[in-house]
This record gives C-alpha cells, sequence and structure tokens, in this order.
C-alpha cells in the first residue's frame, strides 16, 4: 500500500488528535490503533509502560475481533508469555513478517488470543518499537488478513516513524500529568499550611483572653473559693495551657514543613529560659502531682533563639510522666 505525504501527515494529525480528544491512556491506542489500521492492515494494536503508567489497546475490521487484538498485540507477559512483542520491547529492534504461518504466529500473539486470530485467516504482522531517547516504551503492532499483499520495508519504515512519534506524546503527555499533578500537591499543601496558621492564629486571642480571665478570677478570689471550686479553676488554667502548648507545637511543625521557620540567635542564658519554661508547665505539673526543683549553681551561657528554646524545654518538662 503506498503512503503519500499527505497521507502521512493527516495519520500524524490523526494521531495527535486522539492525544487530546480521548482521556484514558488505553482509550488513546485504541483510537490510535484504528487510525492505523486503515492504512497498515486489518488489525493494530499498541501497547507502552512508562514508570508506573501502563496502557495497550487494539482495533480490527471484525468488531468481534478487536478484544483478541487488544490482547493478541499487547507486550504483557503475561503467565510467562513473552513472544515477539517481548522481543521488540527488549532488543527496541522492529519485527517484519512478510508472510507467516500459523505455526509461527504463535511466537508473537498471546495464548488466549491466538485461535480467535488463526480461524480468521491473518498471514502478515509488522512489529515495530515504540522508541525515546535511550530506551523503548513500548511495541506498535499491524497484521493482515483481508488484506492481501504483505508489509514493505517502506511500510515498516513509515510504521516506525508513527511509532516514534506516538512514544514521544506519550512521554510529554505523562510529563504534563506529572506537572499538574506535582503543581496540584503544591497547592493543596500550600493551603493546608495556610489553613492552619489562620487557625492557630485565631485560636491564639480567645485562648490569652481565657487565660487572663482565670488568672484575674484566681486572685479576685483567694480564699473566697470552696476545694471544689478552687480545683476546677486549676483544671480550666491547665487545660488553657495544654492548648496553648499545642497550638505552639501546630504552628512550629507548620513553618517547619513550609521552610519558614525563622530563628532569632542571640546570645542568652539557659537559666532564665527553663524557668521561663518551668514557670509555664507549673499548672500541669501540679495536675500530675510533680514538682520540679530548680538549681543553678553556675549561669549557663549559649547562643541561640530564645522563644524555640523555651518551647523546646516547655515540650520536655510537659510531657515527663
Amino acid at each position: 500500500m503506498t503512503v503519500t505525504d499527505t497521507s502521512r501527515l493527516h495519520l500524524l494529525a490523526a494521531i495527535g488528535e486522539a492525544f487530546v480528544a480521548v482521556e484514558s491512556s488505553d482509550g488513546v491506542l485504541t483510537a490510535i490503533a484504528r487510525i492505523l489500521a486503515e492504512h497498515f492492515g486489518d488489525g493494530c494494536g499498541a501497547y507502552y509502560n512508562v514508570g508506573e503508567a501502563e496502557a495497550a489497546g487494539g482495533w480490527h475490521h471484525d468488531a468481534t475481533l478487536s478484544p483478541f487484538v487488544h490482547a493478541a498485540l499487547g507486550a504483557r507477559g503475561r503467565a510467562g508469555y513473552d513472544g515477539l512483542s517481548g522481543r521488540v520491547m527488549r532488543t527496541g529492534t522492529p519485527i517484519r513478517l512478510a508472510r507467516t504461518t500459523p505455526e509461527e504466529a504463535r511466537a508473537f500473539i498471546a495464548p488466549q488470543a491466538f485461535p480467535a486470530l488463526v480461524r480468521h485467516g491473518f498471514h502478515s504482522a509488522l512489529l515495530v518499537p515504540m522508541r525515546v531517547p535511550g530506551r523503548t516504551i513500548g511495541v506498535l503492532t499491524a497484521l493482515r488478513d483481508r488484506t492481501p499483499a504483505g508489509y514493505t520495508a517502506a511500510e515498516q519504515a513509515l510504521l516506525q516513524e508513527l511509532a516514534d512519534y506516538i512514544a514521544s506524546s506519550v512521554v510529554t503527555t505523562s510529563l504534563v500529568k506529572l506537572t499538574r499533578h506535582a503543581e496540584w500537591l503544591a497547592e493543596r499543601d500550600r493551603l493546608h499550611r495556610e489553613a492552619i496558621a489562620s487557625v492557630s492564629h485565631d485560636l491564639r486571642t480567645p485562648l490569652a483572653a481565657v487565660q487572663i480571665a482565670l488568672g484575674l478570677l484566681d486572685g479576685a478570689t483567694a480564699g473566697q473559693l470552696g476545694p471544689d471550686a478552687v480545683e476546677l479553676l486549676g483544671a480550666a488554667r491547665r487545660g488553657t495551657q495544654r492548648l496553648v502548648i499545642m497550638i505552639e507545637d501546630l504552628l512550629a511543625m507548620n513553618q517547619l514543613d513550609a521552610g519558614v521557620l525563622e530563628l532569632s540567635m542571640r546570645p542568652l542564658d539557659l537559666r532564665t529560659i527553663v524557668a521561663e519554661a518551668a514557670q509555664t508547665v507549673q499548672p500541669l505539673l501540679q495536675e500530675k502531682r510533680q514538682e520540679l526543683e530548680l538549681a543553678f549553681s553556675v549561669p549557663l551561657p549559649a547562643h541561640g533563639d530564645a522563644r524555640r528554646l523555651e518551647h523546646v524545654i516547655t515540650n520536655i518538662l510537659a510531657n515527663v510522666h
């Protein structure tokens, strides 16, 4: 069959349209198989494997044979089956069977599809690799049954050109999908971090107000409340302090994940940091009936972020059992 330059351009354009118009990967290959079958024979099939993406598709003029062509011309090595498709996939070398017998056909047709295709009387096959620089990602196969002529070297060259075009389009499409997925993940993470920061910030103000109110209430009612009321007030103060620590943890982790955790480094005395942390967790220690005694005989000079260090020490003390 003679293919003119106009027909060649038509094939390239039709293949490109298939990638745009069809959503599923298997559907794209099935559409391409139908396009190629009009020029290269009576049935066509394609298969590729790019990373974790795998797809296969097939088409035949006889609709009852399309599912068999789909299975027959895929290069999946199921149940130990490899065949010529597998050889093309491994070596990147095309195989042209200008004329073949049913027995010879067993080498490239999957066992489950072999009986149906043999009954139909196909006689020629052409298998070419779908190549990108450095590797083969798939196999494009054509076969003939009702078309009398066998495959020519010119048809093999053209099918190889189309196979490489398909391979390039597959990789480009895969990269676009990966890029879009990565962008979606990045945007989702950004919104997640912003939501955490916003909620944490919104919680700080009412918690600070609650702490101040509880402190004022404690001072105003000193000696006037019964034991039960004193215990309830203490529980409220301890619970509020625990929430403050949790919010600080959440904000710090959020900033660390976003890569925006800022440190204000300066000389400091660890005695002051530890004393402030101990005062912060004092309500929690009382709840657990624990006592903390600080004894520093000498200054403890250091260089660091006072707020972050106090946060770390506060967490250590709050989690002591």
